[in-house]
Parts: structure tokens; sequence; C-alpha cells
């Protein structure tokens, strides 16, 4: 008895590797649904996008899904000083999920156990670079350099900023994150 992967990412999702582009500010997204456990990593993702802003780095931190949870992640960006760097979207369709992904500059997904997320293949296959943690089968789609321990705010923090500002870093990610992806298309996995 066996099966095969259930991803079967929708085409819309698959665009291209970027540019690296310098703006005045990074878009660093989570998305994870419903939120109703501590496990997806939402408050190291929280204390990312503070220590990022902190060291004086223009970042907004947007947290995609939704959930009973969604209160506590607001109070404590409340208690951290930077709510009003974090956007709350709620739970998003396809189309805005795509959207979101598109115009996010880098996804950071500290996640404390997992499968294999279907959310990290759709933003690869977006071009967005990733970033999360060695449980499930994400060491099989992200590579160790990408990964680290979901309570770690620096090492996650440095990685960002190494990425966002190494021009042909970034694009190396994007393009074969994206690439990658593509081993996750609905045709590849009906043969």
């Amino acid at each position: 008895e066996t099966y095969y992967s259930s991803v079967e990412l929708d085409d819309s999702f698959f665009l291209s590797p970027r540019k690296h582009e310098e703006k005045l500010t990074y878009t660093i997204c989570h998305v994870s649904h419903p939120i109703k456990t501590m496990n997806k990593g939402h408050e190291t993702f929280i204390k990312v996008i503070k220590q990022l802003n902190d060291e004086g780095y223009n970042v907004k931190g947007v947290i995609a899904g939704d959930g009973e949870l969604i209160p506590h992640f607001k109070q404590k960006a409340k208690e951290l000083g930077i709510y009003e760097r974090i956007e709350f979207t709620g739970l998003l369709m396809k189309e805005e999920l795509r959207d979101l992904l598109t115009n996010s500059d880098l996804m950071l997904f500290p996640t404390v156990s997992e499968g294999l997320p279907r959310v990290i293949i759709e933003a690869m296959a977006t071009g967005l670079p990733c970033l999360s943690c060695a449980v499930g089968g994400i060491p099989e789609i992200l590579p160790d350099d990408l990964l680290f321990k979901y309570h770690d705010v620096s090492g996650f923090s440095k990685k960002i900023i190494h990425v966002l500002e190494d021009k042909r870093l970034y694009e190396h990610y994007s393009n074969n994150l994206f690439v990658k992806s593509k081993e996750y298309s609905r045709d590849v996995l009906q043969n």
C-alpha cells in the first residue's frame, strides 16, 4: 500500500524566479490556517520582525490565517511595541494568498512540527525565498542553510538580513526554490 503527495499546486502559483529589488520596506510573510496552537511559530515570527526593525531594517510582517489565537498574537505584537509593523489578514482565498506571496519579499515559517507544508511549496512556486525549520518533510524542500531551530530569533534575523542585502544570494535562492517547486506540479505528481 502506498500513496503520493497531495500537494498538487494550482498552476496559477507557478510564476518565475525573482530579481532582487532594493526597497524602502521589505515584507516578510507567515501563512498558517487555522491558527489554534503555538506550534506554527507565530511568536518567533513576531520577535524576528521586532529584531529586524530594532536593528534598523524597515520590515513589515504579514500573518495570514485565522483562528482563536489571533488575539494572543496581536497582544504579543502590542507588548513588543511593533503592532503597527504586523498586519493580520485573516483567512485568504487562493487568489489572495497568491497575491500575498507575490507581493512579499521573503517567507518565514518557524514551525515546531509539520508534514510537507503546501504553503512553503506555494511560496517557492512564486519564486519567494523561504526560511523554516528542519522538521517533518521540510528538509526535503529547503536546503540546510535556510533551516533553523523554531525559536532561533537571532539565526532567522541574521539570515534574513544576509538574504535581503545580497542580490546574488537572494536570486540564487529564488531560482533554486522555484525549480524545486516544479517537482510538485500536477503533471509530475500524476506521473
